[in-house]
């Protein structure tokens, strides 16, 4: 089988299995609400934790990869926020409806980038993942909280430093970023707790896919 099927087909196998418990009730939808909570707080964090702190950032172009992503990623916001009007008059896309297309558009399948760096390049794949990691998650999540304030109605929330570390997805990138660079040998029990949440993580979030629809 070739390299990329081998890569591809078990995370499609793991999601049709989520659709198929998903259609036949076998787990009740306030299962699957509390498992997307413990995903959201402990199982994710846990994985972009453990994939920045281990990665051998030395070994590829950080900087340039991580910058090149940055610029890319905001030039598609620009592009999209400069679209807005002409999406309103020609299509009726307005407010929520907006934010909805603009993080459809900027945000990305973190568990799928991870699962095929890993199997389809190795150690070095998952490096680049993790520069990606630490460049687009807390770009994209600061980016969000302004579009929302921008285009909802009535949201009035602003800009905090505190709320945004508290997103669990920018803590962890700034956390595994700082052990990283720290250069700190962590115990290896902590690396191993963080390894099985993470796989964790992934898996129970590929059987997720599509279990709403």
């Amino acid at each position: 089988m070739p390299l990329i099927l081998e890569a591809i087909v078990p995370l499609l196998l793991i999601t049709l299995l989520g659709w198929g418990l998903r259609a036949r009730a076998v787990i009740a939808q306030p299962q699957w609400d509390g498992f997307e909570r413990v995903i959201y707080l402990v199982f994710f964090p846990a994985l972009i934790l453990h994939t920045l702190a281990t990665a051998d950032l030395a070994s590829v172009p950080a900087f340039g990869t991580a910058l090149s992503l940055v610029l890319s990623l905001g030039l598609i916001c620009g592009a999209l926020i400069l679209l807005a009007p002409v999406m309103k008059r020609a299509w009726g896309v307005e407010g929520p409806a907006f934010t909805s297309y603009f993080q459809g558009a900027t945000r990305w399948n973190t568990f799928i980038a991870i699962g095929l760096a890993g199997s389809l390049y190795g150690a070095r794949g998952l490096t680049l993942i993790a520069v990606a990691l630490a460049a687009i998650l807390p770009f994209i999540n600061i980016v969000s909280v302004l579009v929302l304030r921008r285009f909802v109605p009535g949201n009035t929330g602003g800009l905090q430093l505190a709320g945004i570390l508290k997103n669990p997805f920018v803590w962890s990138s700034l956390a595994g970023l700082a052990i990283n660079l720290s250069g700190l040998p962590l115990p290896k029990f902590l690396l191993s707790g963080t390894d099985i949440l993470g796989r964790a993580a992934l898996d129970r979030k590929s059987t997720r896919l599509n279990s709403s629809h």
